[in-house]
């Protein structure tokens, strides 16, 4: 662990927003946008503003381990590599991802309350 650059700090100013963003999605496509903003964000955050990320380059996987995938283009940047490398930078999108998986499982099992929601006004 010796050497290991924190982020944790970063990770303490995105999770509530992005904790009760994730709470509030109706749909799994918010989730995935929630969570792509909230990396988006740390990435910032964590790189001074010298990691470009755009919510394409996070794509949530909730069927698949892992959970998550980076674009070639963000995890090829030089800045990108200077922070993710020797930090515990994927630790904590591990569990940003956790609260996302957990919320688009619960949508998948709860689809027709979510319709609901999303049509009732219409009638």
């Amino acid at each position: 662990m010796s050497g290991q650059k924190s982020f944790t700090h970063v990770e303490n100013e995105v999770v509530h927003e992005y904790r009760k963003n994730i709470a509030a999605a109706s749909t799994v496509g918010e989730v995935k946008e929630y969570f792509a903003r909230a990396v988006c964000a740390l990435l910032g955050q964590a790189s001074a503003d010298a990691v470009r990320c755009r919510h394409e380059d996070v794509n949530l996987l909730p069927t698949h381990v892992p959970h998550y995938t980076l674009s070639d283009g963000l995890s090829a940047q030089p800045a990108f590599q200077a922070i993710w490398n020797g930090s515990d930078l994927p630790a904590i999108l591990g569990r940003l991802v956790e609260p996302a998986v957990h919320r688009c499982v619960h949508l998948g099992k709860h689809e027709e309350k979510t319709n609901t929601n999303n049509y009732h006004h219409l009638r």
